[in-house]
């Protein structure tokens, strides 16, 4: 998971990077790649739930209930979240 952490940090640094948070984060919505090969050898494969995150929006809520049950953040299954559901 430090992998993911460094792209989500580098896609917060770079304005040319799009910025999603995923609602979905769970074991099987991610792929190994050839670490030789990349620098990222990790990668999130399932966009499904994914909702852009415009930055400046920090007071932004949602409401919506999305994602894996056994695997939702607290805040998810209480209606109630921002883009840090992500962090769970």
């Amino acid at each position: 998971m430090s992998s993911l952490k460094h792209r989500k940090n580098r896609n917060r640094e770079s304005p040319t990077h799009s910025r999603f948070f995923y609602r979905d984060i769970k074991p099987q919505n991610f792929l190994y790649v050839d670490a030789e090969a990349s620098d990222d050898a990790l990668r999130v494969v399932d966009f499904g739930l994914a909702m852009p995150y415009i930055p400046g929006d920090e007071g932004l809520m949602l409401t919506k209930r999305a994602g894996t049950p056994a695997y939702m953040a607290p805040e998810l299954v209480l209606r109630r979240y921002n883009e840090k559901v992500d962090l769970w």
